[in-house]
C-alpha cells in the first residue's frame, strides 16, 4: 500500500520517516536525498516540512499511471545550492509540488530520459544556468510555475516532445522564456504552451531555436511583451 513520508529539519536520516515527528527511529528523514532513496511504490508521497534544505536531488525511481511518487512541499520550502536542486534522470510518473528552487549554480530543474513528470505550484529563481531544462524527456508538465531571474532560458527543451507548459509565468531571465532546444540530437516536437505569462526575458519569450522543420507546436491565450528580441526560426517576443 501507499506511504507517506515525512521530511523535517529536525528530522534524521536513520529513521524509517514515516512519522512527523523528530523520533531519531520512527520518525522524519532529515535529508531530502535520504527521502529520494526510499524504496518507493506507486502512489507513495513525500511531505517536506518547512525550512531550507539542501538541493542534489537524484530522482530515480517513478511512479505507474495515475500513481505518481509525489514530493510535496508541506508549507515554505526552499531548496537551494549545488548544481541542481533536483535530477530526474531515466524516471517516469514523478511529482514535484510547491518547492521554491533557488541559487543553483546550473539549471534549477534538470530531467534527462524521463517521461510524464509534473512541476507544479514551484518558483524557480535565480540559478546559473535554465530554470528547467529538459533533455530527451517526452510528455512532462510544468503547471502554475513562477520561473523568473534565472541566468540562462526560463524553460529549456531539448530534443523533447510532447511537453505542455499551462499558467505559468517566465520573466526576468537572461536569455528565452521558453526554448525548444532543436540541435542534431533530435527535434523537440509538439510543445503546448497555453495560459502562460512571458514578459522581461533578455532574449525572446518564445522560441524554436535550431531547426525550423520543428513540428506541433502550439501557443495559445498566452501574453508575451518587454522580451527583447524575436530572432529564429520561428520566434515570438
Amino acid at each position: 500500500a501507499p506511504v507517506t513520508y515525512y521530511v523535517r529539519t529536525n528530522g534524521h536520516d536513520t529513521a524509517t520517516g514515516t512519522d512527523n515527528t523528530s523520533d531519531p527511529t520512527t520518525g522524519a528523514f532529515l535529508t531530502l536525498q535520504r527521502a529520494a532513496s526510499a524504496v518507493f511504490v506507486p502512489g507513495d508521497t513525500v511531505l517536506v516540512q518547512p525550512g531550507r534544505y539542501a538541493g542534489g536531488v537524484a530522482l530515480a525511481t517513478g511512479g505507474a499511471g495515475s500513481n505518481p511518487i509525489v514530493f510535496r512541499a508541506a508549507g515554505s520550502v526552499a531548496v537551494t545550492g549545488v548544481v541542481s536542486a533536483f535530477v530526474f534522470t531515466n524516471v517516469s510518473g514523478v511529482q514535484l509540488d510547491g518547492f521554491t528552487i533557488l541559487g543553483c549554480s546550473s539549471n534549477g530543474i534538470l530531467m534527462t530520459n524521463s517521461s510524464s513528470c509534473t512541476v507544479m505550484n514551484c518558483t524557480v529563481a535565480s540559478n546559473g544556468a535554465d530554470g528547467i531544462h529538459l533533455t530527451s524527456s517526452d510528455n512532462n508538465r510544468i503547471v502554475k510555475c513562477d520561473i523568473t531571474g534565472n541566468a540562462g532560458d526560463g524553460v529549456h527543451f531539448y530534443a523533447s516532445g510532447g511537453n505542455e507548459v499551462v499558467d505559468t509565468r517566465r520573466r526576468d531571465n537572461g536569455a528565452c522564456g521558453v526554448r525548444g532546444g532543436l540541435w542534431a540530437a533530435g527535434r523537440s516536437d509538439g510543445i503546448t504552451v497555453r495560459q502562460c505569462l512571458v514578459y522581461r526575458n533578455g532574449n525572446t519569450g518564445i522560441l524554436l531555436d535550431g531547426d525550423s522543420s520543428c513540428q506541433g507546436w502550439l501557443a495559445e491565450n498566452c501574453t508575451l511583451y518587454g522580451n527583447v528580441s524575436a530572432t529564429g526560426p520561428a520566434a515570438l517576443r
